[in-house]
Parts: structure tokens; sequence; C-alpha cells
């Protein structure tokens, strides 16, 4: 009988999740609404595992800031509702990197910018081969 009780008890323990909406309410309350809209709300919860939490942000530069100058205080409101929690990790949602983002901003800039002279100097030069290039100069 006293067995059924303890795994009771223990079930209820480890079933019992982090409520998400209210830690996000109590960071709200903390930071101000200016700098909840502007960083915290864009963190979505993964996962709680036992010792930590899986949060993920949509860039690195967003989970760089908000690790700088958030994530303690952050912590610790986690820690006041879950007290196993030791840690927060990040994971970014964007499934291209940053550099890919980068060189696709600036390729499809680059396509806008690109102006074309037909029959130049330099644009004859590539026909010519390069043997008979060497033997022009």
């Amino acid at each position: 009988m006293q067995k059924n009780t303890l795994k009771q008890k223990t079930d209820n323990f480890l079933s019992k999740k982090l409520d998400w909406p209210f830690i996000q309410q109590e960071m709200k309350n903390k930071f101000g609404a200016e700098i909840y809209e502007s960083w915290i709300k864009k963190i979505e919860f993964v996962n709680e595992f036992h010792d930590y939490i899986l949060i993920s942000v949509s860039t690195r530069f967003i989970r760089d800031w908000i690790t700088s100058r958030y994530l303690d205080q952050i912590l610790q409101l986690v820690k006041s509702k879950k007290k196993n929690i030791n840690r927060i990790e990040f994971v970014i949602r964007n499934s291209e990197t940053e550099e890919e983002n980068d060189i696709k901003k600036y390729d499809s800039r680059a396509n806008e910018n690109v102006s074309f002279i037909k029959d130049s100097y330099l644009h004859i030069i590539e026909l010519i081969p390069i043997k008979l290039l060497i033997i022009l100069y």
C-alpha cells in the first residue's frame, strides 16, 4: 500500500511540466512590455528535461542578445517554479544558417545592380583562347 502511494506521488511530480505561458507572463511583468515584445516573446518552449529546458529562437542574433542580457533572470524565474532546472539551452528554429541568408540577400541585391556592357574590350578578351592571348602580348 505504501509503495503505491509513493509511486503516485512521484508520478505526479514527474509528469508536472513547466507552465511556460505562466513563465512568459512573469517575464512580461519583470522586463516590461517593450522588452517582452521585442525580444522575449520570440522565445518558444520546446521541451523540458530532467535538469534543463530547451527553448528556441529564430536567429543566432536573438539567442545571443537574450543570453547576454536576460538569460540569468529567465533562469531564476524558471527555477522559482521548477527547482530542478539548472540551465536553459537554445535551438535555432531557422533551418538555414545566417550566412546562407546573407548570401541570398547579397545575391538578390547584386543581380539588381549588375549592368552588362556589350562588345566591350573585357568581353572580347574572354572569348580569345589563352594561347592566342599570350601570343598577342
